[in-house]
């Protein structure tokens, strides 16, 4: 897997520049990626029939990780997190459409200490509509600023489908 993770771990540090805080307060951090100001500078981000504004990321049938959010704790803020929530919509073009929503920590050293996934499909989604999927993580006994979190699709079928309104927010 970590032959694998290398494209993803380099999209997701250019794209969480694209991560902008939004409507953050005291107790919270919302990041969103839209894919708007990226289109142009990614090739798989296109316009056209997106599920907010004109651009969204096309996850090609050569993508097994999409891009995501990846940000050592002690980069996002100097408060601990109790949780995190990650949301985004998917288009499922097609039917059998698998793949999963991850959280996962990560130390320094490269080992993931922990995950959680929420595995997604046509069956359950539906084809050819935009829809939400979440996934929520308890971040109370993994929280570390030392600790790596990475957030992203897996996609281990190596399906086409869209994605758009990536969000990742840190409550406390």
């Amino acid at each position: 897997m970590k032959k694998n993770i290398f494209p993803l771990l380099l999209i997701s540090l250019l794209l969480t520049a694209c991560f902008g805080p939004q409507n953050n307060d005291h107790k919270n951090h919302v990041y969103a990626n839209d894919f708007e100001s990226l289109f142009g500078v990614f090739p798989n981000v296109l316009k056209g029939k997106s599920h907010s504004g004109d651009c969204y990321f096309q996850v090609s049938d050569q993508i097994e990780y999409t891009t995501g959010f990846s940000q050592f704790f002690e980069n996002i803020s100097p408060n601990s997190f109790a949780k995190v929530k990650a949301s985004a919509f998917v288009y499922l073009p097609e039917k059998d459409i698998q793949a999963e929503l991850q959280i996962q920590i990560w130390d320094k050293q490269g080992n993931m200490l922990n995950m959680k996934s929420l595995p997604f499909e046509t069956r359950d989604l539906g084809v050819s509509q935009w829809k939400k999927i979440s996934l929520d993580m308890d971040l109370i006994k993994d929280y570390d600023p030392s600790k790596q979190i990475r957030i992203f699709i897996h996609n281990p079928y190596r399906k086409s489908f869209m994605l758009d309104d990536f969000q990742v927010t840190f409550l406390q």
